[in-house]
């Protein structure tokens, strides 16, 4: 399910973001502190007001989350063609 937000710029590229699709089956809405991809792969997110942030890591937690993530961030980065170490 994809949701339309307030729209915010990646911090990294720049581009306009006003709208995020759930990688899962839940169709989750994003919420302040949740985190998501940019289409140029930075991994991010949303801050007060859903403005986009860069990723603090110490709000992730270790293991199956942080390998989602990265998977995730590789899948964008792959349909780039521009692939993560």
């Amino acid at each position: 399910m994809t949701a339309r937000l307030p729209g915010s710029h990646c911090p990294d590229c720049g581009a306009f973001c006003d709208a995020a699709t759930d990688t899962g089956e839940g169709g989750a809405v994003p919420g302040e502190g949740d985190i998501t991809v940019c289409l140029c792969g930075s991994l991010l997110q949303f801050g007060a007001g859903m403005v986009l942030e860069p990723l603090d890591w110490s709000r992730v937690a270790p293991g199956a989350e942080t390998a989602h993530l990265l998977r995730v961030q590789n899948a964008v980065l792959d349909m780039r063609g521009r692939r993560s170490g």
